[in-house]
């Protein structure tokens, strides 16, 4: 009933100005009956700072943004541009130092650098080789941000919120079937695998359809949090994620995990009590070498070389020639630091020998 009686009030607002708690003077307006409470408020408020809105300018675009922001470097063309950028007061501990590249539809993207120099050598890298694995691999690089069709926090405008990454959209509407912060199953549109996504946002609009004589259909795109969408009537159509789908996210977290060294092995449990188990198995290395006669040259620590020839039979202990080498070092109180040649002797005939292979050592 207040919210209506304000707006149908609007001429009844009245001015005053009022100290906040640092000595800031701030002048606002209010309803006569809220003026005091509001005024009251602000005096114990330490600082008021209101969003200002400025441009980073380029050749052919220009972007608003509320942040203090320095552009380093810049290269465009007719429709997409990437650049480097220094903000000055990124909120919440963010990173200040991006190289963002802004190409039209679903592909643009930021790379994050931990000083302004890296990231223009990490640019000039790409404007010369137009590859992002440059950019990946230069010295600095912190992390890529996929933005598809979102803007990112650095080009927040007024008084728009940040959702992560991201801004939050501005046109987002209720949906009785997504809503917003809700995780659905999508389907990807050409390898129809299926990932766990949070939805950001719906538009819904009406547009003339070529295909429908000029009338006007109803247009549904829904926005995904990694910056990708989805099209009413396009694909397979996402689904809300149920206790029964848990298993799809787990195993997600679970294989990024793996993918980041941080385990080398996980399981995922499933309502009808089976178990699903996922172990990392590294390239294989020769598990065994044929029994004969071999010709070593080893380097011991401490720089000493030595050249040995000796029988080997494989054990379930040394199953390798290179075990069996630091195993009698280590008996013998030394230790190997490198194995720089490895021959097998296959016969001896007046003086001369004959190789049957040369094995490298294998890698540490």
């Amino acid at each position: 009933m207040k919210n209506n009686r304000k707006k149908e009030c609007l001429n009844l607002f009245i001015s005053r100005e009022v100290v906040t708690a640092s000595g800031q003077i701030i002048q606002f307006a209010a309803h006569p009956d809220d003026i005091d409470r509001i005024a009251e408020a602000i005096e114990e408020v330490n600082f008021l700072s209101l969003p200002i809105t400025g441009v980073v300018k380029n050749d052919i675009f220009q972007k608003h943004t509320r942040y203090d922001i320095v552009q380093h470097e810049y290269a465009g063309g007719s429709n997409s541009y990437i650049e480097v950028l220094e903000i000055k007061n990124p909120p919440d501990g963010r990173c200040g130092t991006v190289v963002y590249q802004y190409v039209p539809h679903d592909k643009t993207c930021f790379f994050e650098f931990d000083t302004i120099e890296n990231a223009k050598k990490a640019w000039r890298h790409y404007v010369s080789s137009y590859d992002h694995e440059h950019i990946l691999k230069q010295k600095g690089f912190l992390r890529k941000v996929e933005c598809g069709i979102l803007t990112p926090w650095f080009y927040a405008k007024g008084n728009q919120l940040l959702q992560g990454d991201y801004v939050f959209l501005d046109l987002i509407q209720d949906d009785p079937e997504f809503r917003f912060g809700a995780k659905y199953i999508v389907w990807d549109f050409l390898e129809k695998i299926p990932t766990v996504k949070r939805c950001m946002g719906v538009r819904t609009f009406l547009e003339k359809s070529c295909c429908s004589g000029g009338r006007k259909e109803e247009r549904k795109i829904v926005y995904w949090h990694d910056g990708t969408y989805w099209e009413k009537g396009g694909g397979y159509k996402p689904r809300l994620l149920q206790e029964e789908d848990l298993w799809i996210q787990e195993a997600i977290d679970k294989f990024r995990e793996l993918l980041a060294g941080k385990t080398t092995e996980f399981a995922v449990d499933f309502l009808d009590g089976s178990k699903f188990i996922g172990t990392w198995k590294p390239k294989d290395k020769k598990s065994k070498h044929a029994e004969g006669v071999y010709n070593a040259k080893v380097i011991l620590k401490g720089g000493s070389v030595r050249e040995v020839e000796f029988s080997f039979t494989p054990t379930i202990e040394a199953p390798t020639v290179e075990k069996f080498l630091h195993s009698n070092a280590r008996e013998s109180g030394v230790e190997i630091e490198k194995i720089e040649t490895l021959v097998k002797i296959t016969k001896k005939s007046h003086g001369q020998r004959k190789w049957s292979g040369v094995y490298l050592p294998l890698p540490c």
